[in-house]
């Protein structure tokens, strides 16, 4: 497929006024994604952009020819808004501030946080995301390793700060669009949705995606109960009128009831799932995780390459806390390490 053959697939009129852009992405660079949506919103006297992609040269060049194909000039985007600050949806956030010193860039007050520990002093970051992960069970030996996957998408973030913070409920017009803000942690602890009212579009960014269940991990920045949190946010949205979703990933979709009824559905099953595999005996969330099944290639959990593992554990130290607050597991220190043991029947919560 040549340049123009990839562009003409890549940019989208939604509805008149809004555009989705679909910004390409290495597929095995911690996930088997090929691109990233990222979306322009028109305003009366500037353009907003939702999302930026990631940086490569590749990208770089590509977000030119997507933004002639519209067309918009760089020079008048006025704003951009950052659903959450992974590499993919963020990364470029930084190239378009020096580009353009006059751009607003507005991001929730958790992620704003995060930029710090993230890009900025990111070594210390990694040394506190390992030794969390070691706490519950993850071996020492192969976590470096599995941090260093992390380490090589630095390279295509240019971190910058915010110049203004969101916290939810904001209402940003545009002079043309008003986009409601919406708080809806999980898959991060700041991860924002954007309501359309007019044409009832959300903007979900990893919140809800059509096919793809959205990583929920605990961390030592996610908060007590992220996968708690993400479950809580749909009894929040759920009344919104919506029509059409605009995922970050993955194509556009409608009934998006039936498909977050599905995901709640997954977590409880997999939260069935794992009480299963317990036995009555304490276990670490590593240990919990070699012995549920993953979708990863069909491979065994030894196969797993490090960095997989390391998501996957902390996905199930996500469902251990949730299950803990729900109180059908104790948390068990033991030799500084966590560890959780299911509940009897009719035990009492402590």
């Amino acid at each position: 497929m040549d340049s123009s053959e990839l562009l003409s697939q890549s940019v989208r009129e939604i509805v008149e006024g809004i555009f989705q852009i679909k910004m390409p992405l290495m597929a095995g660079e911690l996930s088997d994604l090929n691109h990233v949506n990222i979306y322009l919103v028109q305003g009366s006297h500037g353009w907003t952009l939702i999302d930026t992609g990631w940086k490569t040269e590749k990208t770089v060049d590509f977000l030119h020819q997507a933004l002639a194909a519209v067309p918009v000039k760089i020079s008048d985007i006025e704003r951009i808004i950052i659903s959450h600050t992974h590499p993919d949806h963020y990364g470029l956030a930084g190239e378009f501030k020096k580009l353009l010193p006059q751009v607003t860039i507005l991001v929730h007050y958790w992620e704003n946080l995060l930029i710090q520990t993230r890009y900025i002093d990111y070594i210390r970051g990694l040394k506190e995301a390992d030794e969390y992960l070691e706490k519950h069970g993850f071996p020492k030996s192969i976590s470096g390793n599995s941090a260093a996957a992390f380490r090589n998408v630095l390279d295509k973030v240019v971190p910058v700060l915010p110049d203004s913070y969101l916290t939810g409920g904001e209402i940003i017009s545009t002079g043309v669009f008003d986009l409601e803000i919406i708080w809806t942690p999980g898959h991060s602890p700041g991860h924002i949705c954007i309501y359309e009212p007019r044409n009832q579009i959300l903007f979900a960014g990893d919140y809800v995606l059509p096919s793809i269940t959205p990583n929920i991990s605990s961390s030592q920045v996610s908060g007590d109960d992220p996968l708690g949190a993400y479950l809580d946010c749909y009894n929040k949205i759920k009344q919104l009128a919506v029509k059409l979703v605009l995922p970050g990933h993955q194509d556009p979709f409608s009934d998006w009831h039936k498909r977050m009824q599905t995901i709640v559905l997954h977590h409880k099953d997999r939260g069935a799932e794992i009480l299963e595999s317990m036995s009555d005996n304490p276990l670490n969330a590593y240990q919990i995780a070699s012995l549920i099944t993953w979708t990863m290639n069909k491979k065994k959990w030894t196969e797993i390459p490090p960095v997989q593992q390391r998501m996957a554990t902390g996905e199930v130290i996500a469902h251990m806390e949730h299950l803990y607050w729900q109180g059908k597991v104790k948390r068990i220190w033991q030799s500084s390490q966590i560890q959780y043991q299911k509940k009897s029947i009719g035990a009492k919560s402590n």
